[in-house]
């Protein structure tokens, strides 16, 4: 019997599950990280080689429902390989729910030679879920 009650009752059903696939796409498709900027914090840092780490922080512009990855290459004056310091090309992973990661350059060798200053240029590249 379509009673007032019925129909209204059936239009509510019909609505709030029109919102609900509206709500679960933009869930699924709306904050998986399509939208987010991946880029470092800072455009450039110095230090000296008397510390044994350091780390580039990365961050995202908002939070992602996605894990984000980018690719990193390392190039520059200084030499890679544990002569000044450890890193490798590589791929920095952000979790979901997360907006900083860090590629950390460890094993900065203090050495003695007299040398003038020497960089480590890493570059981020072919982000994964986020632009």
């Amino acid at each position: 019997m379509n009673t007032l009650s019925n129909i209204l009752s059936n239009f509510l059903v019909s609505y709030k599950l029109k919102f609900l696939v509206f709500v679960i796409t933009l869930l699924f498709f709306g904050f998986n990280g399509y939208g987010q900027t991946v880029a470092f914090n800072a455009t450039a840092s110095n230090g000296l080689e008397s510390v044994s780490s350091a780390a580039l922080a990365v961050s995202l512009s908002a939070a992602s429902g996605s894990d984000v990855s980018v690719d990193y290459t390392v190039t520059g004056t200084a030499t890679g390989g544990g002569t000044d310091y450890t890193l490798s090309d590589g791929t920095l992973t952000i979790l979901a729910g997360s907006v900083t990661g860090n590629i950390n350059i460890t094993g900065i060798v203090d050495d003695l030679l007299d040398e003038p200053n020497e960089t480590v240029v890493v570059t981020l590249s072919s982000p994964t879920n986020a632009t």
